[in-house]
């Protein structure tokens, strides 16, 4: 019986953005709380959100999916234009998939090389 090896890469990228769509919903409600959209537009994107993230973390790791979810990390950045103190913690979610993607994608060379 012949064993499948999981890509490592793919295991912690989909952990990085699992803890992205609880980021999410900490921006859906300042975004309702600040009154910027309605709330039904609010509910909207949230979801959509939820959508592309889980549509991207099962794609990988596939090389459109590891470009769309640095795309995704660019919009995590651009949320400061909503609330400033959100540039910190998107630097934060930033830097925790960049290390998730780098590190698994450095234990999947030494696991391949078995």
């Amino acid at each position: 019986m012949e064993v499948v090896k999981k890509s490592v890469m793919a295991l912690v990228g989909r952990m990085a953005l699992g803890l992205e769509i609880g980021f999410l919903f900490f921006v859906a409600l300042v975004v309702a709380g600040k009154s910027i959209l309605e709330w039904w537009q609010v509910i909207l994107l949230f979801v959509l959100a939820i959508i592309l993230i889980v549509g991207i973390a099962m794609g990988l790791p596939r090389t459109w999916a590891v470009t769309a979810a640095w795309i995704v990390q660019i919009g995590i950045l651009a949320l400061w234009y909503v609330e400033p103190i959100m540039a910190i913690v998107g630097l934060g979610f930033v830097g925790l998939w960049a290390y998730a993607w780098y590190k698994g994608r450095q234990i999947d060379r030494v696991n391949n090389r078995d």
